[in-house]
């Protein structure tokens, strides 16, 4: 999953760059709060839709036990080929579909 930080930096960047401010001209730290929860569900969603049921159950073991962040990314890592291409892919793929939802809404509100 993305860690939290990188998650709310991740959409900052996002907001900033569609230029999806609020009145004062800054990003909304809540819409951003929001939006960053949303993207670390879909995250681990597509994490764990990559997993066999094996791999699921020794996961949960991992979480259950409160598991140090670095060894579920090295437990990740190793049942994941291709992992960090992947996440990228997955990031990228985000981005995108953001940016034509920006653009889509702003052509609405123009009408």
């Amino acid at each position: 999953m993305a860690n939290k930080s990188f998650s709310k930096e991740f959409i900052t960047a996002l907001l900033t760059k569609a230029n999806i401010m609020g009145e004062d001209g800054k990003v909304d730290k809540e819409y951003v709060d929001r939006l960053a929860e949303q993207l670390d569900k879909k995250m681990g969603l597509f994490i764990m839709g990559k997993l066999s049921t094996k791999d699921l159950e020794e996961y949960y073991k991992l979480i259950n036990k409160k598991a140090k962040p670095e060894s579920i990314n090295k437990f990740l890592e190793e049942k994941i080929p291709n992992l960090a291409q992947q996440k990228k892919k997955f990031l990228d793929d985000y981005a995108y579909n953001f940016f034509n939802r920006a653009a889509q809404m702003k052509q609405a509100l123009k009408k």
